[in-house]
């Protein structure tokens, strides 16, 4: 939380990211929550909610963070001949991507996440992404902390370096925007430890397959899973999914 606490100060310092922009994140998400039937936390917030709940460590505050939850994900994974004996709408990888980060946070830039940038440009480039906000049709994050996710649209190239405020401001990351990010509610409404990363696949993998059920986007045929591990995104993995 401390470590959190430092990143959420510099970046917002540095870029001008205001403290209602941040809570804009958890008020998105938890109201998609309600309409996962496996997310944890399915009660909607307000901005005010947020920015009046306890302080942990600044400028982050009780409600920018999710509480640790219990749960378990599985996927199958085949090859192509086998996956139609499985489903009628398998889902296929189309493009993957690792990075890692410096371990000591001393050592990496605490402002932009620099091994996401790397690992989501590798990816884009094998799924032949050249405009992510326009060819992708969902994404699904792994955002720790309210202005972590905000950090992240700019290093998946959503948005500008700086601009995180800015695009959820836009309304472009709700579920009926542009580049619907976690209509799951994302781990800020489920955090199960160990599991959030592979959760995020099974979610998008979920959309592309139309079973969705009422957190389905509509005709979805691309999607990207993020998931990270590490204090403040130190180990990143980025995943195109395409359907069929």
């Amino acid at each position: 939380i401390s470590s959190a606490g430092l990143m959420a100060n510099m970046y917002m310092s540095k870029y001008g990211i205001s403290e209602e922009q941040a809570a804009k994140v958890i008020v998105k998400n938890r109201k998609n929550a309600v309409n996962n039937p496996y997310a944890h936390l399915q009660k909607e917030v307000s901005i005010d909610e947020v920015l009046n709940s306890p302080m942990l460590a600044y400028p982050l505050k009780e409600l920018d963070f999710p509480p640790y939850s219990d749960g378990a994900v599985a996927i199958l994974l085949t090859n192509k001949e086998k996956a139609k004996k499985f489903t009628d709408t398998p889902v296929w990888l189309k493009g993957y991507a690792s990075c890692t980060d410096a371990y000591y946070l001393g050592h990496r830039t605490m402002t932009d996440l620099i091994g996401l940038e790397f690992a989501a440009k590798e990816a884009y480039k094998m799924a032949n992404i050249k405009d992510p906000v326009r060819e992708l049709d969902v994404a699904e994050v792994f955002e720790a902390f309210s202005t972590h996710e905000l950090m992240i649209y700019e290093a998946l190239d959503f948005c500008d370096k700086g601009e995180g405020g800015i695009f959820i401001d836009s309304g472009e990351t709700q579920i009926n925007g542009s580049i619907p990010v976690n209509p799951s509610g994302g781990v800020l409404s489920s955090n199960v430890a160990m599991a959030n990363g592979l959760i995020r696949v099974a979610e998008i993998t979920s959309q592309l397959m139309g079973k969705a059920e009422s957190r389905q986007i509509p005709d979805a045929k691309t999607g990207l899973a993020y998931g990270m591990n590490g204090i403040c995104s130190q180990g990143n993995c980025v995943l195109i999914f395409g359907g069929e």
